[in-house]
């Protein structure tokens, strides 16, 4: 994929997205792009996130977080712009642990919409070419933007 394209896809989910959600900026979460209906996104590697600062293994909610915005962005792509997505049930099943000093990637993709409900499946992996750390499978409740981000986005 182009860079050009990456950037523009970038800003693209960007805007679907609320980042005003205080938890996800702390942890440095990251929209790479999409590729393929594909939402990518990353979490760049904290030390302060290690849940076991002596082998530098991340943190089990930081994990969580990430597949969970990585899935809810790739609802958030399939809905209608003035729709947005809510977390109603996020399954996780940890595969291994990550290796310390590397960036987690994340890809999440909405495989099927109903008029409420957004499906989406996802994994975290160092390199896509790497086993997943974590596979992730979820339902988003879909709704109407409430007033207020509907004017923070005009």
């Amino acid at each position: 994929m182009s860079q050009d394209k990456m950037s523009q896809d970038k800003e693209t989910i960007a805007g679907l997205i609320p980042h005003d959600l205080p938890f996800n900026r702390h942890l440095g979460i990251q929209v790479d792009g999409e590729m393929d209906g594909h939402v990518l996104c990353r979490l760049p590697f904290r030390e302060d996130l290690a849940g076991d600062p002596q082998r530098g293994l991340l943190f089990g909610g930081a994990l969580f977080a990430l597949l969970d915005f990585a899935l809810g962005a790739a609802c958030g792509r399939a809905v209608a712009p003035e729709r947005v997505v809510a977390t109603i049930d996020l399954r996780l099943d940890y595969a291994r642990s990550n290796e310390p000093g590397r960036d987690i990637l994340a890809s999440g993709e909405c495989y099927r919409l109903t008029r409420q409900i957004a499906f989406a499946r996802g994994s975290a992996y160092h390199h896509p070419d790497e086993p997943p750390l974590a596979s992730a499978q979820g339902t988003f409740m879909i709704y109407d933007a409430p007033a207020e981000w509907r004017e923070r986005k005009a």
